[in-house]
């Protein structure tokens, strides 16, 4: 595992995750800065260790633990969604 991986979160990630989710382009979308929240926390806290989908689905959507994820699609849909909203950020702010 990289040095990267292995180190404590800087607290630039935690400023700039704070500054994403306090921009205009996350305000009016709070199911977009709770998903974006949860997955830096998690990345940030337990790096190296991958998200799954069933745990955004659980943790996020309030999905059973026993959901299917193949028929069940808001988790997909909520990260391309979420994608979309990071690359306007980063082309604007």
């Amino acid at each position: 595992m990289s040095e990267a991986l292995q180190s404590p979160p800087t607290p630039e990630a935690s400023a700039l995750v704070e500054r994403i989710v306090l921009s205009t382009g996350f305000q009016k979308s709070p199911r977009l800065r709770e998903l974006l929240e949860f997955i830096a926390a998690c990345s940030l806290q337990n790096a190296g260790k991958p998200l799954t989908e069933q745990q955004i689905g659980t943790s996020i959507f309030h999905r059973s633990p026993q959901y299917d994820s193949s028929s069940d699609t808001i988790v997909r849909v909520q990260i391309s969604q979420l994608r979309k909203r990071l690359e306007h950020y980063f082309l604007t702010e």
